[in-house]
């Protein structure tokens, strides 16, 4: 597995790029749709998988796993020659499937090889040569293929990469046989291994639940072969006992290391149970040797799940002015259960907090922040695949999104893709590094870029002066004091500009106040796009004995949507930076004799699930297209931008998810700041004229129209 970066581009592609926060899988991997959750048991489907590796253009994947996820399909799969349906990201992706990028059907790529069952239908549990048991990790440099054999309590080795079923591995270590399971602490012994990785000639096991690993200096040869040194215990035959719930944090010891893996020159563990990541800067080489650099903790004895008071910038104060700390953030960890290093960057898979963590670069101090977060819109969120929004029931919109996971649980690296197992979602993504150009939320109704959520207060009743009418927003007071020559219309002007800031001088930070005097109103407009605006409170009351009659359509402003959720067949707005070539005033979308618009305008194409889509117009900073409507069968589409520049190089940007809903009109608005008064003309299907009236009034003059 040392082998990571082989992975041929063409010599045009050009990346000044890498991975952005809330970015989308580009690929997924066992299943149909990057939103379907199919069960199956396949050479092309995946059930609740968990460890992988990637070595010369092959894919290998545990389909199992040790959280409960299910299904637990006790089995291996190996991917050869994957470039040939997991596209290097600056093809042009062939059409004429509904998903071109999603390998979950035999028409798009399946499983060449599969271990631990005879076939691609069997599911068995085994404790024979050939058979597994709940396996969790797998490793490979390339020629020997290694298994964590887990609930087997043991590793097994083949001297080469197996090219046929269900093929008999060559070595046992853990056990002294291959019909033996038992658990046992020892230099020959194991107990419930998860990890498994090769480094030059030395074999690393995270000997998970005797809290140690175990490392040979040479790749075995012979059965139950003894481990060379331990990390993590004094000696060989040390462990704590299995009862034993939690060990005191230090920097030479661990409890339950679930993966081990190096980049050549460092060594990183994941320490689940003390919730950290270990880092040696060197690979040590002898019994115990102490870490150097923790992740996920501010020191080597603290082993707080999302330790976020000691990590986290403080978000405030409660009300015995003590500081309040976010749930999360991006210097900390809940259960990691994989690491991985590239030589430049480091990924954590961090597995109780649903992401991974991103180091642009390895980590040089205790409780570093990490730069990048994948399966998450910020450092602070934590949203799950298959929450139900409960005023959309019918639309479960995170379902499988190509931009989050569930609990990932190891990872991969070919040099371009970022292979995550996702086993709640029965899947592997491959996430891609491109360009940051596009934003996560990019992709927008190009009728309605923001849909700001509203609140309205209406106005009636007698005027009196000295009385008062108080409009309070988010607990802040508007109070405006009726004069004699006032009006309702002047009234509500009055309050608008307090609201806005024109006499008060502090326009409100949550709305802008809009007079509606034709209905003696005035509108109460959002400044935050979409559904966060459906958070704002707002009230009014009026003086004692008042006799103006002030009223609030509701507690809450409401009608806030997002705009990035788009609709199969909906045209969008992809807004971006280098997008393409033309001129600023860009280059339109002229349809063909039979009326379809062009995939590809000015070198440009856009990808939704690998769909070419119909191009309407393409500039440097705006992209006008379709969704296509074959996406109509999923909840989320995974969307990237394609350059051909005129210099001959080829760059694409990070794929954004799109959340696919079943209608989401807009209404085209004019130019300038949100919110913008919309560009609407009321009109029917039925003739209509005019007439125009003029000239002078005179009493008991008639009108007739004929």
């Amino acid at each position: 597995m040392k082998h990571l970066s082989v992975f041929l581009l063409s010599s045009v592609v050009a990346f000044a790029a890498d991975f952005q926060t809330g970015q989308a899988a580009r690929i997924t991997i066992g299943q149909t749709t990057f939103t379907s959750q199919d069960s199956g048991v396949s050479a092309y489907q995946l059930g609740a998988a968990s460890g992988l590796a990637y070595v010369n253009n092959t894919l290998i994947v545990v389909d199992s796993n040790h959280i409960a996820a299910d299904p637990v399909l006790n089995r291996v799969l190996i991917f050869n020659n994957i470039s040939s349906f997991i596209y290097p990201p600056a093809t042009d992706i062939p059409q004429g499937t509904r998903c071109p990028v999603c390998v979950g059907s035999p028409s798009i790529g399946q499983a060449n090889v599969v271990l631990g069952q005879l076939d691609f239908s069997s599911t068995a549990i085994n404790l024979t040569q050939n058979g597994l048991r709940t396996p969790t990790g797998v490793a490979s440099d390339g020629k020997i293929l290694v298994v964590a054999d887990t609930d087997n309590n043991r590793v097994l080795i083949w001297k080469n990469i197996p090219t046929s079923n269900g093929v008999n591995a060559d070595i046992v270590l853990g056990q002294p046989n291959f019909t033996s399971g038992a658990a046992g602490i020892g230099a020959s012994s194991m107990r419930g291994p998860q990890g498994v990785w090769i480094q030059g000639t030395r074999l690393f096991v995270a000997d998970t639940h005797n809290h140690r690993v175990l490392v040979w200096n040479n790749i075995p040869t012979s059965n139950a072969q003894a481990a060379d040194y331990v990390l993590g215990e004094p000696n060989l035959s040390a462990a704590p006992p299995a009862t034993q719930l939690d060990l005191p944090p230090q920097a030479n010891n661990m409890f339950a290391p679930t993966s081990v893996t190096s980049d050549g020159t460092s060594l990183y563990v994941t320490d689940l149970g003390h919730n950290r990541v270990l880092i040696w800067k060197s690979i040590p080489t002898t019994t115990q040797q102490p870490a150097d650099i923790v992740v996920g903790q501010p020191d080597m004895t603290s082993e707080g799940d999302n330790n976020a008071s000691k990590l986290c910038m403080s978000n405030g104060t409660d009300s015995s002015n003590n500081p309040t700390y976010p749930a999360r953030c991006g210097n900390t960890l809940s259960f990691p259960r994989y690491a991985l290093s590239d030589g430049k960057r480091l990924f954590i898979a961090d597995g109780g907090n649903d992401r991974i963590l991103i180091f642009n670069t390895i980590p040089t101090q205790n409780g570093q922040k990490a730069d990048v977060i994948l399966g998450q819109p910020d450092e602070f969120s934590e949203q799950v695949t298959d929450s139900t929004d409960t005023f959309r029931p019918d639309s479960n919109i995170l379902r499988s999104s190509p931009a989050t996971i569930r609990t990932p649980l190891a990872l991969a690296w070919d040099g371009t893709n970022l292979f995550v197992s996702d086993p709640y979602d029965r899947r592997v993504l491959a996430f891609t590094i491109g360009e940051t150009s596009v934003p996560i939320n990019g992709v927008t109704n190009a009728f309605s870029r923001a849909v700001f959520a509203v609140g309205s207060v209406t106005f009636s009743g007698t005027i009196k002066a000295a009385d008062t009418v108080t409009v309070t927003i988010n607990s802040t007071d508007y109070t405006y004091t009726i004069v004699d020559k006032d009006t309702l219309t002047t009234i509500i002007q009055a309050l608008a500009d307090l609201i806005n800031g024109k006499t008060s001088g502090t326009p409100d930070p949550n709305v802008v106040a809009r007079p509606n005097p034709g209905f003696s109103e005035l509108l109460l407009v959002s400044k935050l796009p979409g559904t966060d605006g459906n958070n704002i409170g707002y009230a009014v009351k009026t003086s004692t004995n008042a006799v103006i009659v002030v009223t609030a359509a509701s507690s809450v402003l409401s009608g806030g949507q997002n705009a990035a959720e788009v609709a199969p067949g909906s045209l969008v707005t992809i807004q971006g930076t280098n997008l393409s070539d033309t001129s600023p005033d860009g280059v339109p979308g002229v349809p063909d004799s039979k009326g379809f618009y062009p995939t590809t305008l000015a070198g440009v194409s856009v990808y939704f699930d690998g769909i070419k889509a119909p191009l309407l117009f393409v500039s440097p900073t705006q992209i006008n297209t379709q969704v296509p409507y074959e996406v109509n069968d999923s909840s989320g589409t995974s969307s990237y931008v394609r350059t051909v520049h005129s210099d001959g190089s080829i760059t694409i940007t990070a794929a954004v998810s799109s959340p696919i809903v079943l209608e989401n009109p807009g209404i085209l608005a004019q130019n300038g700041s949100d919110p913008r008064p919309a560009m609407a003309f009321h009109f029917s299907s039925n003739g209509i004229a005019i007439v125009s009236v003029d000239g002078t009034i005179k009493a008991n003059d008639t009108i007739s129209v004929l």
